[in-house]
């Protein structure tokens, strides 16, 4: 991925129509924050719209406050989009292992329903997918790349991939052209995460500015690769320069950290 000057920005996004689902959440927080600045639509799905803030810039907004498994607020979701930026998601790994069929509901259905709207509207947006590193299970050799053979061990895991692939399905058939975003551990500022055993680094940052003490999990040596939320939105601008119908990149810092380091 080449990144974009902010010239070519602007042109790229001028007049386009946006749909953001999950728009009151961390990743679409900061996202939003830098689609406002450029003369575009930006259409915010979420289940609440009390903490989604129409930020100041070009933009115009539109807002859609319904269930992620409603299918008519699908259809009128993707009418007329030009981009999909999928970040709705559950991304608790212990709520998906209490409740699989839940986390089915939440991770996979959305996901569903907007291909399927997007097929019977004949729309053919690019979708940007938000996916997650740890799809691939536990690979034999670090660093990890694109080419490696995903065998997920969580149910949350499971079902990241599964909607990753109904999505390469769809593009598949022409119905819509697509990138999957595999990320890895995200910090930096935003919104508290809905999820209590993600975003880690800004809670013990918290933890630090209050002078609480700080904890880790277990000893400590486990391996992450932490990424920086603005170099996350710049990734998921540039994903957008496709050559291919259909992508799969990782979105990491290609550095680990064990999370003694990282606290």
């Amino acid at each position: 991925m080449v990144a974009k000057k902010q010239s070519s920005l602007t042109e790229f996004y001028h007049n386009k129509r946006i749909l953001i689902t999950g728009a009151s959440g961390y990743i679409a927080w900061n996202l939003i924050r830098q689609l406002a600045e450029y003369n575009c639509t930006l259409v915010c799905f979420s289940r609440s719209a009390d903490i989604i803030e129409r930020e100041k810039g070009d933009a115009n907004f539109e807002f859609i406050v319904a269930n992620y498994q409603d299918e008519v607020a699908w259809k009128k979701a993707v009418k007329n989009v030009d981009i999909v930026y999928h970040l709705a998601s559950q991304t608790s790994v212990y709520e998906a292992e209490k409740d699989p069929l839940a986390d089915y509901e939440a991770n996979v259905k959305p996901i569903q329903l907007l291909l399927d709207a997007c097929r019977k509207e004949e729309t053919c947006p690019i979708i940007v997918f938000s996916g997650t590193s740890t799809q691939c299970g536990m690979p034999k050799k670090l660093p990890v790349d694109e080419n490696v053979v995903d065998d997920p061990i969580t149910t949350y895991d499971f079902h990241k991939l599964q909607a990753e692939r109904w999505l390469k399905f769809y593009t598949r058939q022409g119905w819509v052209r697509s990138v999957s975003l595999r990320l890895t551990n995200v910090y930096g500022p935003g919104p508290k995460s809905s999820s209590n055993d993600r975003g880690i680094l800004n809670l013990m940052i918290k933890r630090a500015l209050n002078g609480e003490e700080l904890t880790i999990y277990g000893t400590g040596k486990y391996i992450r690769d932490y990424i920086y939320i603005d170099d996350i939105v710049s990734g998921i601008y540039n994903s957008l320069d496709l050559k291919k119908k259909f992508g799969i990149y990782n979105l990491g810092n290609n550095e680990t950290e064990e999370t003694e380091e990282g606290v």
